[in-house]
């Protein structure tokens, strides 16, 4: 398994997932070294490490552009306000 590290702020988004109770976080910038598609991750926040599961790709709701690409991470777990980090 490859480790990357990115550092990334937290992007505001519509909370549509927070709406549905599976909340995300939007990060901004997505790493460009990782190929499409879902996956496994940890998340440090606050030097405290969490388990997630992170996908990047085109959103399928909650945009009207479908080429724009997003990385969301939903952490599992959590239930913290993070917004500001």
């Amino acid at each position: 398994m490859n480790n990357i590290w990115h550092k990334a702020s937290i992007k505001k988004g519509i909370g549509l997932g927070e709406k549905i109770g599976f909340p995300t976080i939007n990060l901004s910038p997505i790493p460009k070294q990782v190929e499409h598609g879902v996956y496994s991750c940890e998340v440090e926040i606050d030097d405290y490490i969490y388990k997630g599961v992170m996908h990047i790709g085109p959103k399928s709701i909650g945009t009207n552009n479908k080429d724009e690409i997003f990385c969301e991470i939903h952490l599992l777990d959590f239930n913290k306000n993070i917004n500001n980090k």
